[in-house]
């Protein structure tokens, strides 16, 4: 199931959906190529500084004074100085290959039950191990990380004020937790979120043009994974929520797009060597 819905946002680029979302809504009409073209554009744009903007959920990872000792959930996406286009340790033969390569690494073990996510998780032999996992929760645990978040940040702010850092990061936990919970009940079931934060490692030289086109493809892949869960969950392409929600402002819309980011937040780190010696 899941690789048949991946060939459907590339239909979706050029053709609404004429029967979706036309029930109690008078203003829908079918989107023009260029409205079609410039949303998209918005979007993967949106998508590449969302994934700059995520990288304190790496602190842990990469910068804390504690050795981290979990899994680092984490795919690389490489041009080398041959301008090969690599995924993990595998030569893709094409730009195109790259966004399928993302997408198979973080949903191929998206539909696992709870139980087949703990045993499957601890079976080196099974063909998903090492991809992504994903963690489930109930409304329940949801609002239990909320309040312990809220009450680490409300110790922060009363113990340890001088380190704005430290509140800074916890202030996004707190909106991160918000934002599952508020996920978890537009949904109306366990929400699945990546077991830690998965992410992706671009590493390239912005000195030619190919990055360019990788970049897009990077962004592409985050889109359809969001599509993935704006069909199943709402009945509807990402690309026409997204147009409808500039276009009406709908509260509903807003928090509709909000819980696709929750679901799939992009955490991309930039790592360009052309950079590395100015």
């Amino acid at each position: 199931m899941l690789r048949l819905l991946f060939f459907l946002p590339v239909i979706f680029f050029l053709f609404s959906c004429e029967e979706v979302y036309t029930e109690g809504d008078e203003l829908f009409y079918q989107i023009s190529e260029v409205d079609n073209t410039r949303c998209m554009e918005e979007i993967l744009d949106g998508i590449w500084e969302e994934g700059e903007d995520n990288l304190y959920r790496l602190y842990d990872m990469y910068e804390s004074d504690v050795p981290y000792c979990g899994i680092k959930n984490v795919i690389s996406i490489v041009i080398n100085r041959s301008e090969q286009i690599m995924a993990g340790c595998y030569i893709l033969s094409n730009e195109t290959e790259v966004s399928s390569a993302i997408y198979e690494y973080f949903m191929f073990n998206r539909d696992l039950t709870l139980s087949e996510i703990r045993e499957l998780s601890m079976n080196p032999n099974y063909e998903g191990f090492e991809r992504l996992f994903y963690s489930t929760f109930s409304d329940r645990e949801m609002e239990r990380q909320l309040k312990s978040n809220r009450e680490e940040l409300h110790e922060l702010l009363t113990n340890n004020q001088s380190d704005t850092l430290a509140i800074q990061r916890m202030k996004k936990h707190v909106t991160d937790s918000e934002r599952k919970l508020s996920a978890q009940k537009l949904i109306e079931e366990r929400l699945r979120v990546y077991a830690t934060p998965a992410h992706i490692r671009f590493s390239y030289s912005s000195e030619g043009e190919k990055w360019k086109t990788v970049k897009r493809k990077i962004e592409l892949a985050y889109y359809q994974m969001r599509n993935y869960e704006c069909m199943r969950y709402f009945g509807e392409t990402y690309l026409h929520l997204y147009e409808r929600s500039q276009r009406k402002g709908k509260d509903l819309d807003k928090q509709k797009l909000e819980s696709l980011k929750t679901m799939h937040p992009a955490i991309i780190i930039d790592n360009d060597w052309s950079k590395r010696n100015k």
